[in-house]
């Protein structure tokens, strides 16, 4: 059984291109320069607070128009842009710039005893 998380058929299918999108965008970025992805990562959070207005604007549409798309209404909840979310994204995302860049880098490694090998 397939759970589409509320989005119903045509918002599913727009959410598997996008999550498709994403994963090509991934490859992309790291076989970018550190110094360039990190750049890149500022720059994004600078134009999402530049255009804020036009994306609550856009938000707005997005979420009129997925009325007539058989969305469940808590799932049109979780896709409303709140006061305060741009600025929250974007400090993430410098956050993350900030972080150092984590391409390669071991984050943990796992011994396996000797009976499991």
């Amino acid at each position: 059984d397939n759970i589409n998380h509320g989005l119903g058929r045509r918002g599913e299918k727009m959410a598997d291109v996008m999550a498709e999108e994403a994963r090509r965008a991934s490859r992309v970025a790291q076989g970018l320069d550190a110094e360039l992805r990190t750049r890149a990562l500022f720059e994004i959070a600078d134009a999402l607070e530049k255009n804020e207005g036009r994306i609550l604007e856009e938000n707005a549409k997005d979420l009129e128009a997925a009325k007539d798309m058989d969305i469940l209404p808590a799932t049109l909840q979780r896709l409303k842009l709140k006061d305060g979310k741009i600025a929250q994204l974007a400090k993430g995302i410098r956050s993350l710039a900030e972080s150092g860049d984590p391409v390669g880098r071991v984050l943990r490694r796992t011994q396996v005893g000797r009976v499991l090998r």
